[in-house]
Protein backbone atom coordinates (compact mmCIF):
# COMPACT_ATOMS: atom_id res chain seq x y z
CA UNK A 1 0.00 0.00 0.00
CA UNK A 2 1.69 3.36 -1.06
CA UNK A 3 2.38 6.38 0.56
CA UNK A 4 -0.42 9.29 0.98
CA UNK A 5 0.88 12.50 -1.08
CA UNK A 6 0.82 14.58 2.78
CA UNK A 7 2.94 11.81 3.97
CA UNK A 8 5.27 11.68 0.83
CA UNK A 9 5.76 15.62 1.18
CA UNK A 10 6.25 14.73 4.81
CA UNK A 11 9.14 12.59 4.42
CA UNK A 12 10.81 14.68 1.42
CA UNK A 13 10.62 17.97 3.88
CA UNK A 14 12.38 15.57 6.62
CA UNK A 15 14.67 14.30 4.43
CA UNK A 16 15.90 18.01 3.06
CA UNK A 17 15.95 18.55 6.92
CA UNK A 18 18.31 16.31 7.53
CA UNK A 19 20.80 16.66 4.76
CA UNK A 20 20.85 20.53 5.58
CA UNK A 21 21.69 19.77 9.28
CA UNK A 22 24.38 17.39 8.32
CA UNK A 23 25.82 19.76 5.90
CA UNK A 24 25.86 22.38 7.93
CA UNK A 25 27.50 19.96 10.17
CA UNK A 26 29.94 18.87 7.66
CA UNK A 27 30.90 22.53 6.73
CA UNK A 28 31.53 23.53 10.48
CA UNK A 29 33.84 20.44 11.36
CA UNK A 30 35.31 21.37 8.23
CA UNK A 31 36.13 24.79 9.37
CA UNK A 32 37.40 23.24 12.65
CA UNK A 33 39.89 21.04 10.80
CA UNK A 34 40.96 23.52 8.67
CA UNK A 35 42.14 25.47 11.88
CA UNK A 36 42.39 29.86 12.18
CA UNK A 37 45.21 31.83 10.69
CA UNK A 38 46.72 34.06 12.81
CA UNK A 39 48.72 36.95 11.50
CA UNK A 40 50.30 40.32 11.66
CA UNK A 41 49.35 42.74 8.94
CA UNK A 42 49.60 46.68 8.43
CA UNK A 43 47.30 49.21 8.69
CA UNK A 44 48.75 52.56 7.67
CA UNK A 45 45.75 54.25 8.68
CA UNK A 46 46.62 53.26 12.50
CA UNK A 47 49.23 54.84 14.75
CA UNK A 48 49.91 53.00 17.95
CA UNK A 49 51.39 53.53 21.46
CA UNK A 50 53.24 50.63 22.64
CA UNK A 51 53.97 50.68 26.53
CA UNK A 52 56.95 48.36 27.95
CA UNK A 53 57.44 48.16 31.67
CA UNK A 54 59.85 45.35 32.94
CA UNK A 55 60.79 45.10 36.26
CA UNK A 56 63.14 42.95 37.96
CA UNK A 57 63.89 41.93 41.32
CA UNK A 58 67.59 40.02 42.29
CA UNK A 59 68.24 38.55 45.60
CA UNK A 60 71.73 37.46 46.60
CA UNK A 61 72.53 35.75 50.02
CA UNK A 62 76.21 34.97 50.69
CA UNK A 63 77.45 33.97 54.21
CA UNK A 64 74.13 33.62 55.49
CA UNK A 65 73.60 37.59 54.85
CA UNK A 66 71.05 38.75 52.40
CA UNK A 67 71.17 41.50 49.67
CA UNK A 68 68.50 42.76 46.97
CA UNK A 69 68.05 44.98 44.49
CA UNK A 70 65.78 46.05 42.16
CA UNK A 71 65.31 48.16 38.87
CA UNK A 72 62.64 49.06 36.79
CA UNK A 73 62.48 50.19 32.86
CA UNK A 74 59.35 51.66 31.18
CA UNK A 75 59.46 52.92 27.72
CA UNK A 76 56.47 54.08 25.81
CA UNK A 77 57.14 53.80 21.93
CA UNK A 78 55.40 54.94 18.74
CA UNK A 79 54.21 53.00 16.06
CA UNK A 80 53.22 52.83 12.27
CA UNK A 81 53.07 49.81 10.78
CA UNK A 82 53.86 49.88 6.71
CA UNK A 83 54.06 47.61 3.94
CA UNK A 84 57.83 46.53 2.95
CA UNK A 85 58.85 45.95 -0.61
CA UNK A 86 58.90 42.12 0.06
CA UNK A 87 55.73 40.35 0.37
CA UNK A 88 54.63 39.51 3.56
CA UNK A 89 56.60 41.27 5.60
CA UNK A 90 56.07 44.84 7.48
CA UNK A 91 58.36 47.62 8.37
CA UNK A 92 57.77 49.67 11.33
CA UNK A 93 58.58 53.15 12.20
CA UNK A 94 59.09 53.30 15.87
CA UNK A 95 59.84 56.40 17.40
CA UNK A 96 61.33 57.00 21.36
CA UNK A 97 58.57 59.12 23.24
CA UNK A 98 59.66 58.68 26.87
CA UNK A 99 61.76 56.47 29.05
CA UNK A 100 61.57 56.21 33.60
CA UNK A 101 64.27 54.65 35.32
CA UNK A 102 64.34 53.07 38.64
CA UNK A 103 66.79 51.64 40.65
CA UNK A 104 66.75 50.40 44.33
CA UNK A 105 70.65 49.47 45.11
CA UNK A 106 71.69 47.02 47.65
CA UNK A 107 72.49 49.64 50.19
CA UNK A 108 68.98 51.05 49.85
CA UNK A 109 70.06 53.88 47.82
CA UNK A 110 67.20 54.92 45.15
CA UNK A 111 67.53 55.86 41.77
CA UNK A 112 64.43 57.40 39.46
CA UNK A 113 64.48 59.05 36.39
CA UNK A 114 61.71 60.10 33.87
CA UNK A 115 62.43 62.14 30.68
CA UNK A 116 58.82 63.57 31.12
CA UNK A 117 60.06 65.42 34.09
CA UNK A 118 61.79 68.69 34.06
CA UNK A 119 63.30 67.68 37.56
CA UNK A 120 67.05 67.94 38.17
CA UNK A 121 68.79 64.16 37.78
CA UNK A 122 70.38 62.81 41.11
CA UNK A 123 74.18 62.95 40.50
CA UNK A 124 74.63 58.84 40.20
CA UNK A 125 71.99 59.37 36.75
CA UNK A 126 73.22 62.85 35.61
CA UNK A 127 75.06 61.54 32.61
CA UNK A 128 72.94 58.64 31.85
CA UNK A 129 70.15 60.88 32.03
CA UNK A 130 71.35 63.98 29.87
CA UNK A 131 72.26 61.53 27.21
CA UNK A 132 69.26 59.70 27.01
CA UNK A 133 67.03 62.57 26.45
CA UNK A 134 68.48 63.07 23.47
CA UNK A 135 67.07 59.73 22.56
CA UNK A 136 63.76 60.91 22.84
CA UNK A 137 62.39 61.39 19.54
CA UNK A 138 64.73 59.20 17.96
CA UNK A 139 63.82 56.87 14.92
CA UNK A 140 64.31 52.74 14.21
CA UNK A 141 62.69 51.02 11.94
CA UNK A 142 61.94 47.25 12.73
CA UNK A 143 61.75 44.55 9.65
CA UNK A 144 58.58 42.32 11.05
CA UNK A 145 57.19 39.32 9.41
CA UNK A 146 53.91 38.10 9.29
CA UNK A 147 54.17 36.03 12.46
CA UNK A 148 55.71 38.76 14.04
CA UNK A 149 59.28 37.58 13.96
CA UNK A 150 61.92 40.57 14.15
CA UNK A 151 63.50 40.39 11.04
CA UNK A 152 66.03 43.29 11.35
CA UNK A 153 65.97 46.61 13.29
CA UNK A 154 67.72 49.79 11.98
CA UNK A 155 68.50 52.54 14.04
CA UNK A 156 68.76 55.73 12.25
CA UNK A 157 72.25 57.67 11.86
CA UNK A 158 71.68 60.13 14.61
CA UNK A 159 70.46 57.74 16.96
CA UNK A 160 73.21 55.71 16.45
CA UNK A 161 75.23 58.17 17.42
CA UNK A 162 73.27 59.20 20.17
CA UNK A 163 73.54 55.62 21.35
CA UNK A 164 77.40 55.36 21.40
CA UNK A 165 77.49 58.47 23.75
CA UNK A 166 75.54 56.56 26.30
CA UNK A 167 78.13 55.40 29.55
CA UNK A 168 79.36 52.20 29.19
CA UNK A 169 78.59 51.93 32.47
CA UNK A 170 74.86 52.15 32.02
CA UNK A 171 72.86 49.14 32.85
CA UNK A 172 69.86 50.33 30.38
CA UNK A 173 72.00 50.88 27.53
CA UNK A 174 71.49 47.76 26.06
CA UNK A 175 67.80 47.93 25.85
CA UNK A 176 68.23 50.74 22.89
CA UNK A 177 71.24 48.57 21.10
CA UNK A 178 69.70 46.72 18.16
CA UNK A 179 70.11 43.30 19.92
CA UNK A 180 68.22 44.63 23.36
CA UNK A 181 65.64 45.62 21.21
CA UNK A 182 65.01 42.37 19.23
CA UNK A 183 65.08 40.16 22.20
CA UNK A 184 62.37 42.48 23.99
CA UNK A 185 60.52 42.82 21.56
CA UNK A 186 60.91 38.82 20.89
CA UNK A 187 59.76 37.90 24.25
CA UNK A 188 56.41 40.38 23.49
CA UNK A 189 55.71 39.09 19.76
CA UNK A 190 55.93 35.81 19.47
CA UNK A 191 56.42 34.16 16.95
CA UNK A 192 53.01 33.45 15.84
CA UNK A 193 52.21 29.72 14.16
CA UNK A 194 53.21 29.53 10.66
CA UNK A 195 49.90 27.33 9.70
CA UNK A 196 46.35 27.14 10.51
CA UNK A 197 45.79 26.31 14.22
CA UNK A 198 42.97 24.73 16.43
CA UNK A 199 42.64 24.33 20.23
CA UNK A 200 45.78 22.68 21.80
CA UNK A 201 48.43 23.32 18.66
CA UNK A 202 51.67 23.69 19.41
CA UNK A 203 55.28 25.24 18.25
CA UNK A 204 58.25 25.80 18.74
CA UNK A 205 61.23 28.12 18.19
CA UNK A 206 65.21 28.05 18.75
CA UNK A 207 67.38 30.98 18.91
CA UNK A 208 70.56 31.64 20.33
CA UNK A 209 70.95 35.00 22.75
CA UNK A 210 74.29 36.98 23.40
CA UNK A 211 75.29 36.91 27.19
CA UNK A 212 78.14 38.23 28.92
CA UNK A 213 79.14 34.70 29.53
CA UNK A 214 78.92 34.02 25.85
CA UNK A 215 75.91 32.58 23.23
CA UNK A 216 72.96 30.16 25.02
CA UNK A 217 70.39 28.10 22.96
CA UNK A 218 66.91 28.80 24.23
CA UNK A 219 63.66 26.96 22.90
CA UNK A 220 60.75 29.20 22.93
CA UNK A 221 57.23 26.17 23.15
CA UNK A 222 53.94 27.88 21.72
CA UNK A 223 50.50 26.61 22.66
CA UNK A 224 47.20 27.93 21.52
CA UNK A 225 45.15 28.58 23.71
CA UNK A 226 41.60 29.47 22.14
CA UNK A 227 39.45 32.45 21.79
CA UNK A 228 38.59 35.16 24.65
CA UNK A 229 36.23 37.95 24.31
CA UNK A 230 37.18 41.11 26.21
CA UNK A 231 35.43 44.63 25.66
CA UNK A 232 33.51 43.20 22.71
CA UNK A 233 36.45 41.71 20.54
CA UNK A 234 37.74 38.74 20.44
CA UNK A 235 41.50 37.94 21.35
CA UNK A 236 43.51 34.81 20.61
CA UNK A 237 45.36 33.49 23.41
CA UNK A 238 49.10 32.25 23.03
CA UNK A 239 50.91 30.79 26.02
CA UNK A 240 54.80 30.50 25.74
CA UNK A 241 57.37 28.53 28.26
CA UNK A 242 61.29 28.67 27.30
CA UNK A 243 63.97 26.54 28.48
CA UNK A 244 67.67 26.48 27.62
CA UNK A 245 69.07 23.86 25.82
CA UNK A 246 72.46 22.81 27.31
CA UNK A 247 75.43 21.53 24.73
CA UNK A 248 77.24 18.44 26.18
CA UNK A 249 80.53 20.47 25.71
CA UNK A 250 79.11 22.77 28.39
CA UNK A 251 77.18 20.09 30.72
CA UNK A 252 80.47 19.84 33.14
CA UNK A 253 81.62 23.21 33.29
CA UNK A 254 77.44 24.43 33.96
CA UNK A 255 76.99 21.60 36.75
CA UNK A 256 80.25 22.29 38.58
CA UNK A 257 79.70 26.13 38.55
CA UNK A 258 75.69 26.09 39.32
CA UNK A 259 74.79 22.68 41.16
CA UNK A 260 71.27 24.10 41.77
CA UNK A 261 70.31 26.16 38.83
CA UNK A 262 67.30 26.30 37.53
CA UNK A 263 65.08 28.76 35.50
CA UNK A 264 61.53 29.41 34.50
CA UNK A 265 60.36 31.60 32.28
CA UNK A 266 56.85 31.71 30.51
CA UNK A 267 54.49 34.42 28.80
CA UNK A 268 50.68 34.53 27.49
CA UNK A 269 50.24 36.64 24.29
CA UNK A 270 46.72 37.93 23.44
CA UNK A 271 47.14 39.02 19.33
CA UNK A 272 43.59 41.24 17.67
CA UNK A 273 43.51 38.88 14.60
CA UNK A 274 40.51 41.26 13.01
CA UNK A 275 43.01 44.37 13.77
CA UNK A 276 45.71 42.09 12.61
CA UNK A 277 48.45 43.06 15.57
CA UNK A 278 49.08 42.36 19.71
CA UNK A 279 47.12 43.86 22.30
CA UNK A 280 48.91 42.63 24.95
CA UNK A 281 51.39 40.42 26.69
CA UNK A 282 52.75 39.22 29.87
CA UNK A 283 56.49 37.66 30.80
CA UNK A 284 57.56 35.94 33.86
CA UNK A 285 61.06 34.63 34.57
CA UNK A 286 62.66 33.98 37.42
CA UNK A 287 66.30 32.40 37.95
CA UNK A 288 67.93 30.49 40.87
CA UNK A 289 71.32 29.76 40.94
CA UNK A 290 73.56 28.36 43.80
CA UNK A 291 77.86 28.82 43.07
CA UNK A 292 80.41 27.06 44.83
CA UNK A 293 83.82 28.35 45.10
CA UNK A 294 86.12 27.00 47.34
CA UNK A 295 84.35 27.86 51.15
CA UNK A 296 82.36 30.20 49.41
CA UNK A 297 78.83 29.81 48.77
CA UNK A 298 76.69 32.32 47.06
CA UNK A 299 72.95 31.86 46.25
CA UNK A 300 71.67 34.28 43.81
CA UNK A 301 67.33 34.63 43.15
CA UNK A 302 66.58 36.82 40.36
CA UNK A 303 62.42 37.50 39.08
CA UNK A 304 60.93 39.84 36.55
CA UNK A 305 57.80 40.82 34.44
CA UNK A 306 57.68 41.86 30.75
CA UNK A 307 54.38 43.66 30.36
CA UNK A 308 53.75 45.20 26.87
CA UNK A 309 50.43 47.26 25.94
CA UNK A 310 49.32 47.54 22.57
CA UNK A 311 46.72 50.26 21.67
CA UNK A 312 45.29 52.85 18.99
CA UNK A 313 47.14 56.28 19.58
CA UNK A 314 44.36 58.14 20.33
CA UNK A 315 43.45 56.15 23.32
CA UNK A 316 44.91 56.86 26.69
Amino acid sequence: MGLAPSEKCENVGRLLIAIACWSGLAATLAAQSAGKTIAWRADPQESLRVRMVHRIRTEIRSNQKPSAMSMLTAIELHWRLTDEDEPNDIAIEQTIERLILQSTEVDGRRWDFDSDSSDPSPPELRELADTIRTLIGSRVTIGLNTRGQIQDVRLAADTDRRLADVPVAGRWKHLLTRDGMRQMLHQALGPLPDEPVVLGDRWQEVRTLQTPLGPITLVDRFEYLGTIVEQGRELERISRHTSRQRKESEAGWFDDAHPTDSQQDSGTLYFDNAAGRLVRSRSRHRWESEIVADDHRLLVNASGTLDVDVAPLEQR
